[in-house]
């Protein structure tokens, strides 16, 4: 990624939002004390199609 340009630049601005994502479900994990990873996997598995992370 340090040499790639176009690489540097595709997650510049996601930083705050990829937080607050974490940040909820890591609330939701320690309301049901389940890893966090259980969580993801949960709503990976719901969804229809996820194109990315």
């Amino acid at each position: 990624l340090e040499t790639d340009e176009f690489g540097k630049g595709l997650y510049r601005n996601t930083a705050e939002a990829d937080r607050k994502v974490v940040e909820r479900v890591t609330e939701i994990a320690l309301a049901r004390n389940v890893p966090r990873a259980r969580i993801a996997l949960a709503w990976v598995l719901q969804k229809a199609a996820v194109t990315a992370p």
